[in-house]
């Protein structure tokens, strides 16, 4: 039934050399592209990440088996925690590319391991420690190193090579550097503004590419092409999404908000049965601006065509209840005596389905205002709102709450260093130094958490206490190097991966002007 398909031929060489591989295969009587030049072909010894598995095997075959721009150097962001794989990468590209070493890939697990424990990364549940030895697993957990590493990548190689991605898992770090590239995502060599000539190209391209292949008789048929030609509309939506939400005004916001929900209705239109593309069409657009009939419009959709699909009735449920939320919220000025509790539900409830809903922010900031609220709320409140990635409001929450409280309901939740990163991230310092005074002082920490102290080291370092910041230093250093579970390893890896530790260790250690070496 495949006989006569080039649909993984016109993934794998739309991508590699752009228009000049699309014109040269159009029909006489075909509709034109819309914008000849557009998408350009890659760069000359460009890095091309590949994600998905078609955006691994196939540009693999175009580059090395058929000569498609052989130039090209083709890494797959999902296999660079695997040692194997980076061993396969050095002999290859070493010599070439700047590389990872095998001592960069452990930093990378350790700075991972150490920021999800700190609370600057949210603690995704795949972190376990057995007999003194630290593991990671599940999908999410691994592409958080391979994003470490795929940064490392980046940068060190940026100034000689161009970026091009072909997205599986998105990667934070990459949100501000990547634009639409045709079929693909390039990574730009310095963060800005999506351009709105690109953004129309983009548009115009899709619109044209998408009935192209829709009026093929041979695609409706073909699950595999409907499904990676789906995948990649999605990934440059998604792309429009986080941009409008990164700080987006104006115009500018409008025209992402426009092209998120234009790319994602087509990704959908490619294949309706996508469960990732009907999602996050209802979940970074339609939620945002309350669209719920539409929202639940679009999952019986995707109930019918994926009638197995145990989780939509559960997520239909839950927009369901937003929507009472919603009516909630509104309804708020006319409540004599508004119920606290409803309104954290509400942001808890904002945070599982959305990143954004005018609505959500408008009862969390009723709450932030109630005199009610009590201080265990309080600090449940906060902890949503840093999840939501509202650290503003997040530290207001925290700081209502007096510090001898704030430390005890912190401790007791085991999410002290989460309340403790939330005021430092926020330049509440003099509340972050009394919330680790007071965590330090309990029973049994002072001298077990080197983390801790660790954390105290950098505030006092940026108060200019050096001399406090050495005592502080050092009561870390010797809790993890005497802990019976091997943590001073842990201990060295935290201080190499903070810039600001690793220049106090460097500044420790230097031996005073005069002295005999």
């Amino acid at each position: 039934d495949q006989v006569g398909h080039d649909f993984g031929w016109q993934f794998g060489n739309y991508q590699l050399r752009g228009a000049e591989a699309v014109s040269e295969e159009l029909a006489p009587d075909e509709e034109p592209l819309p914008n000849p030049d557009y998408p350009p072909a890659m760069t000359t010894n460009a890095v091309f990440f590949g994600g998905t598995d078609p955006g691994r095997f196939v540009p693999t075959y175009m580059i090395f088996s058929a000569d498609v721009r052989p130039d090209v150097f083709l890494i797959t962001q999902n296999a660079l925690a695997d040692n194997t794989y980076m061993d396969t990468m050095r002999d290859m590209y070493g010599d070439r590319l700047w590389m990872p070493t095998p001592r960069d890939n452990a930093d990378a697990f350790e700075k991972y391991v150490t920021d999800v424990q700190a609370g600057r990364l949210p603690n995704l549940g795949g972190i376990s420690t057995s007999g003194g030895r630290t593991m990671v697993n599940g999908a999410l957990e691994v592409m958080e190193i391979n994003g470490i590493l795929s940064e490392l990548i980046f940068r060190r190689n940026r100034d000689r090579h161009d970026f091009y991605v072909e997205e599986s898992y998105a990667m934070r770090w990459m949100n501000p550097y990547a634009v639409p590239h045709g079929l693909i995502l390039k990574v730009e060599h310095d963060a800005g503004p999506v351009s709105a000539k690109r953004i129309r190209d983009d548009l115009d391209f899709w619109d044209w590419y998408s009935r192209r292949l829709l009026a093929t008789p041979e695609y409706p048929r073909d699950f595999a092409a409907r499904k990676a030609f789906s995948k990649l509309r999605c990934a440059i939506a998604g792309i429009y999404a986080v941009r409008r939400d990164a700080g987006g005004i104006g115009d500018a916001r409008g025209a992402l908000s426009a092209a998120a929900e234009r790319a994602f209705r087509d990704a959908v239109r490619l294949y309706p049965a996508s469960p990732e593309s009907c999602t996050r069409l209802v979940q970074e657009v339609l939620i945002p601006q309350s669209r719920f009939a539409e929202a639940l419009r679009l999952l019986g959709e995707l109930q019918a065509a994926d009638p197995n699909n145990r989780q939509l009735p559960q997520f239909s449920a839950r927009i369901a209840d937003l929507e009472d939320a919603r009516r909630l919220v509104e309804g708020f000025a006319a409540r004599p005596a508004p119920d606290a509790a409803d309104y954290l539900e509400l942001a808890e409830a904002s945070l599982v389905l959305m990143r954004r809903i005018e609505s959500a922010s408008a009862g969390r900031r009723a709450l932030l205002g109630a005199a009610s609220l009590t201080p265990e709320l309080r600090v449940r409140l906060g902890l949503v709102l840093r999840e939501a990635g509202d650290y503003e409001s997040a530290a207001k929450a925290l700081e209502s709450v007096p510090s001898d409280e704030l430390a005890t309901l912190a401790d007791a939740s085991g999410q002290f260093h989460t309340a403790f990163a939330i005021l430092a991230a926020t330049g509440r310092y003099e509340a972050a130094r009394n919330l680790i005074v007071r965590h330090l002082r309990a029973p049994g920490v002072g001298d077990a958490d080197w983390r801790s102290w660790l954390d105290f080291t950098l505030l006092e370092l940026h108060a200019g206490k050096r001399r406090e910041a050495a005592i502080a230093f050092d009561k870390a250093r010797r809790i993890a190097v005497l802990d019976p579970d091997g943590a001073g390893a842990q201990f060295l890896r935290a201080v190499q991966t903070d810039p600001d530790l690793s220049r106090f260790l460097e500044a420790l250690q230097r031996p005073a002007a005069g002295s005999a070496r």
